[in-house]
């Protein structure tokens, strides 16, 4: 998910045209889910013009409440003033809300609040609204009184309003604290007493520069910290015997399969899904059964740089301009301006730890790492040669308009044409798990890609097949009735497809399903066409997150043979989610999930909306996730994003405004740092769950059969 959602920002910025209003939120507690209509959050709210830091003026403080039916909203919009402590407090009860500030009354909602699976978050910036803002909010203390005398302090930030505080923030680094497994029931009443202050940000300049020569945190400390180059010629020869030690993990085959089963299937080559007593398996080329373990983005080399054109002043130091060190330069990496320059100092760290064939080595070691850690092998956006992958394919054909004519020969030829020349070279390699077609948002059909196929001439293919399609399903032929209904009431059936067409909003959802459905079976079958023994995984939808609604994910499922998802979550399951894989019926493979650790701010790094507080929590985090997901009958296998943490600057594109301190996302997301350490109190816990993952599958009881359409039944 995490390296679209940058993708998308880039997409919705250049399909609305020009500068946007830029929305800046601060979460002073939150547990909600906005699709379901369910939970509770309080936000400080501003909006402004993008390009430039905007100040608290029009800040608002918003409490949102819902009871699984709709929301409720109160706003207040007091004079704030800088450097002063304010105290919210909201209350809510079974059939009301109400909003507090400074002691007085400033909102009500006639809702009671409907208990969601999410987590309780505080003291978080949303990773979705980035703006940059004039202003630093402090949340200094956070109270709960809930069900059961439940009592929540939250731990103010121990070192205040300061210089270095500052910085953090300035890195939106210490702003989320991990979150809180809290929860109520229906009917419940509950309390959130929360102060926090606003406080100017410094000049930059004042502040500068933030990362040091090794990529990290300069005005930082901890006792993993870079210092010098031979501390990461140490960590490589502790790391050595480390991994020695381990070895890799004992009862698989090459490609994971899990040779200590007491069953086994005929091996053909190439990965293959099962469903043997209710569980469904991933069967390995050589015909062992298999739960997946991978990585995601590895080995990682010369990806994720950072802007530095305008940004200068935030690096202590830059590597020159020289061959030795050109993989870690780059220009337009997010496809914006050539003139804008890019940098990775974590190659620079590659380079300086394994010498001068540290591409070799540096892939080498990660190939060593997968085995030793007890991974079954890589996952998306790897090449990791001798290592399981599942590759994203990105057909040049669908460059050319965001929603192709699915209808039209010509396009299906050249669809069926770009995709050739990305699958035969690999179409003998048992090393491919399965194939993807890009990711995410980039193939959720919308509303809007509906209008716009209608707004084709009457002569294109898709036009017409839309609006056969509504005429027939919508309108049972009636073509004046929905000529009316269109905004159409001349049309004939001679100028059906060149009348203008302003469907109401069922017909566009109708015809969003019956496009989506055709487009899905198209690359489904012409990826199956090219490649008859390789599996086919959809495209990584997200659940709850990026998607129109839960029929994305039913549309999806009837075309892939394994239903590829990502999603961040603190738990890996949620009854909405649950139900929705229950109903399909189909194996599931996530494909993204991760906790990266804040490290009390520590390092610079930021802080993603499901987090942790250090690395022991992260993999305290991971063992319960892989539990939990090896002990679902549907679930195949997982992926953890991702192999290196991202850089502290950012790996967003430049917007041209100045020298921010971070573009994009900057996440502690790795289960090795820029420098390429192994966070061992991580990664030891990660190989002991993953040691375990067989076990937990293949221990578990009988289930009582697989219900849906899948396809394998």
């Amino acid at each position: 998910m995490t390296r679209f959602r940058v993708l998308m920002t880039l997409w919705l910025l250049s399909s609305l045209g020009g500068a946007q209003a830029a929305e800046a939120r601060f979460t002073l507690a939150a547990q909600d889910d906005w699709n379901a209509r369910t939970g509770f959050y309080l936000n400080l709210e501003n909006t402004f013009a993008d390009g430039a830091p905007g100040p608290p003026d029009a800040m608002i403080l918003a409490l949102g409440v819902a009871d699984g039916a709709q929301w409720g909203f109160a706003t207040f919009h007091p004079a704030w003033q800088y450097d002063r402590t304010y105290h919210a407090r909201v209350v809510v009860a079974a059939q009301h809300a109400e909003l507090w500030l400074d002691g007085a009354r400033v909102g009500t909602i006639p809702l009671g609040a409907a208990p969601c699976a999410t987590p309780l978050v505080t003291n978080e910036i949303p990773s979705w609204t980035p703006a940059r803002t004039a202003y630093f909010v402090n949340e200094t203390s956070l109270t709960l009184r809930g069900p059961g005398s439940l009592v929540l302090h939250a731990v103010p930030n121990p070192d205040g309003v300061t210089s270095r505080a500052l910085t953090r923030a300035l890195l939106n680094a210490q702003l989320a604290r991990p979150a809180l497994d809290w929860t109520f029931t229906k009917g419940d009443s509950f309390t959130i007493d929360t102060s926090f202050t606003l406080a100017h940000f410094p000049a930059i300049q004042t502040l500068a520069p933030l990362v040091d020569r090794y990529g990290q945190f300069r005005q930082g400390d901890w006792p993993e910290k870079v210092h010098a180059d031979n501390d990461l010629g140490q960590a490589a020869a502790e790391e050595l015997l480390h991994n020695q030690a381990w070895g890799p993990a004992p009862g698989c085959d090459r490609f994971g399969g899990d040779t200590r089963s007491s069953w086994r299937e005929a091996p053909t080559g190439f990965f293959r899904v099962v469903c043997k007593n209710g569980v469904w398996w991933l069967i390995s080329p050589e015909g062992h059964p298999c739960f997946y373990r991978g990585v995601d983005d590895a080995p990682a080399l010369a990806w994720e740089k950072s802007p530095v054109t305008g940004r200068e002043l935030l690096f202590e130091w830059l590597p020159p301009h020289t061959d030795a060190y050109s993989m870690a330069w780059g220009r337009g990496v997010w496809g914006d301006s050539q003139a804008t320059e890019y940098v990775g100092l974590h190659t620079c760290n590659l380079m300086r730890k394994y010498g001068a064939q540290w591409q070799q080595a540096a892939t080498s070691v990660t190939a060593t790492r997968l085995d030793a850690w007890g991974f079954t092998g890589a996952g998306k956006w790897d090449e990791v040669p001798g290592k399981v992958v599942t590759p994203v394919l990105f057909p040049s054909a669908l460059n050319v308009t965001a929603r192709p004519d699915i209808f039209d020969p010509a396009v299906q030829a050249a669809l069926e044409a770009s995709l050739r020349p990305l699958i035969e070279p690999r179409l003998n390699d048992p090393f491919v798990l399965g194939w993807t077609v890009r990711s995410e948002v980039a193939e959720i059909i919308t509303a809007n890609d509906v209008l716009t196929l209608l707004a084709l001439g009457a002569n294109a293919p898709v036009k017409r097949a839309l609006v056969d399609f509504a005429l027939t399903s919508q309108y049972s032929g009636d073509l004046p009735r929905m000529a009316t209904a269109w905004g159409a009431a001349n049309a004939t059936t001679a100028t059906r497809y060149a009348q203008p067409a302003q469907p109401p909003a069922a017909d566009v959802e109708a015809l969003r399903r019956f496009y989506a459905d055709r487009y899905y079976a198209f690359l489904y079958e012409t990826v199956r066409k090219i490649d008859p023994h390789h599996l086919y995984l959809g495209f990584w939808i997200a659940p709850y997150a990026i998607w129109v609604n839960e029929e994305d994910w039913r549309l999806i499922a009837r075309y892939c043979d394994v239903v590829s998802y990502d999603r961040y979550a603190l738990n890996y399951h949620d009854p909405a989610f649950d139900r929705l894989i229950q109903e399909t019926g189909m194996p599931v493979f996530c494909g993204e999930f991760s906790f990266p650790p804040t490290y009390g701010g520590q390092r610079g790094l930021g802080s993603y909306g499901i987090c942790t507080s250090d690395d022991g929590a992260a993999g305290d985090a991971y063992a319960r996730w892989l539990e939990d997901a090896a002990k679902d009958p549907f679930c195949v296998g997982v992926s953890w994003f991702e192999y290196r943490d991202e850089p502290l600057a950012g790996r967003g594109p430049s917007t041209g405004s100045g020298a921010d301190p971070s573009y994009g996302e900057h996440y502690a997301f790795g289960l090795v740092d820029v420098a390429d350490r192994p966070k061992w109190n991580l990664v030891g816990r990660v190989r002991a769950a993953n040691l375990r993952a067989s076990d937990w599958r293949l221990g578990m009881t009988l289930h009582d059969g697989v219900r849906g359409f899948s396809r394998y039944r």
